[in-house]
């Protein structure tokens, strides 16, 4: 029986409640009796605006509750002892900011000194020598790039206008062997199944900023880096296999 279907059997009709009514009076003192009435005009009236409002629940919370402008400060005082009387806040250290130190996935580069070398002399005071100091100055500069960046050489070519031989500028160690780096298919994986970027919209994103990789590209890439982890997967589900049952 549900709770509804409870308060409606325990409220009863209208000539069961006078019934009920006649019968304690006959036993009860005027006070209870008073208190028994208020029991009685309270079950009633939830009854009623459960069987009216049974389909609105912000309906029923207004009814009991009250309406939202009446906060629960306007009844009950804080316990919170004034401002006055409270013990001021110890600042927290620091100012908010992140360390250059925290940026570990950014580009470190040492800045020399144009005019200045080690040993050489002081040309304020001309006595002293300049020596380097162990806490360099700190500049963190952030840029917006696509999650994959393309960089194109341009090779030199050179003929010989008498016999046509040609010779072309040797490619730069940093353009690798290949024309996709091993670390795009991880950084697609990692967009796609760690952050939940779609395929198409990372290829938009890599349009809008000038460096294409189609949605068949990223795939092809993504299952070349997911053959490395697939057979450390494999291997560690063999061993885990063959491994004694425990206690």
């Amino acid at each position: 029986m549900s709770l509804l279907e409870k308060l409606r059997t325990l409220c009863g009709s209208s000539a069961e409640r006078d019934a009920l009514r006649q019968r304690m009076a006959a036993v009860l003192l005027p006070a209870d009796l008073e208190h028994l009435d208020a029991l009685e005009q309270v079950c009633r009236e939830t009854l009623e605006a459960l069987e009216t409002h049974r389909d609105s629940s912000k309906k029923l919370q207004r009814i009991f509750f009250g309406p939202k402008t009446e906060k629960a400060r306007n009844f009950y005082p804080p316990s919170v002892p004034p401002a006055s009387s409270r013990e001021p806040q110890k600042k927290r250290k620091g100012h908010g900011r992140r360390g250059h130190r925290q940026y570990s996935g950014a580009n470190q580069v040492r800045v020399a000194h144009p005019t200045i070398v080690a040993g050489q002399c002081c040309e304020k005071c001309r006595r002293g020598k300049m020596r380097p100091q162990g806490r360099p100055a700190v500049v963190t500069r952030l840029e917006a790039s696509p999650l994959v960046r393309a960089t194109v050489y341009t090779l030199e070519v050179w003929r010989c206008d008498a016999c046509g031989v040609t010779a072309t500028a040797p490619t730069p160690p940093e353009a690798g062997t290949t024309k996709y780096a091993d670390n795009v298919g991880v950084a697609i994986s990692l967009a796609r199944y760690g952050s939940g970027m779609p395929n198409q919209r990372l290829a938009r994103l890599q349009e809008d900023f000038g460096v294409l990789l189609p949605e068949g590209t990223q795939w092809e890439l993504t299952q070349a880096a997911a053959q490395a982890p697939a057979i450390v997967l494999q291997e560690l589900t063999r061993q885990t296999a063959q491994s004694p049952p425990g206690p």
